[in-house]
């Protein structure tokens, strides 16, 4: 189905208006359950995708909710619970490697204005890797996330 989506659950589900549709009467209620992804265009250049001009989120059947697609390498994803399809990053972000999901970070009361995300995903590598980098280390959080999927790929015996 084609339609437009308000990012925001309301209490395990999503409403759409179908494409061609104009009132709110056609809106339909679809749970959260029954969709697999949504892709989400950019929009006036705001979307997380660094190589795409859209953004997906996905239903990984792991909190009732669509997790958005942050970085992929092989079967190596990286998601967050972001759900406005901004820059900013959300509360949760999870590595999925072959069905085993890792919490990388879990913030209280996140600010959707402030990214502080480079420091959380430094603290991820240092203790998963066993590793004692510092924030002259790496110049972007792509260069963090990247990281992570290289290791990861790595442990499993994947060739970059």
């Amino acid at each position: 189905m084609r339609g437009t989506i308000k990012l925001l659950p309301f209490w395990g589900f999503y409403p759409i208006l179908p494409t061609g549709k104009i009132l709110a009467s056609d809106v339909i209620k679809i749970q959260t359950s029954n969709i697999n992804y949504i892709r989400v265009y950019n929009v006036e250049g705001n979307s997380f995708n660094r190589r795409n001009n859209f953004t997906d989120f996905i239903n990984i059947n792991h909190a009732g909710i669509l997790w958005r697609l942050i970085a992929k390498k092989n079967d190596i994803s990286i998601y967050d619970d972001e759900l406005w399809g901004s820059n900013t990053l959300g509360a949760k972000m999870i590595l999925i490697a072959y069905k085993e999901i890792t919490k990388i970070y879990s913030k209280a009361a996140p600010d959707p204005y402030v990214k502080p995300i480079y420091p959380l995903l430094l603290k991820f590598i240092n203790n998963r890797y066993k590793t004692s980098f510092t924030k002259k280390d790496f110049k972007t959080n792509d260069d963090l996330l990247d990281y992570i999927l290289d290791k990861e790929s790595e442990k499993r015996g994947i060739n970059k």
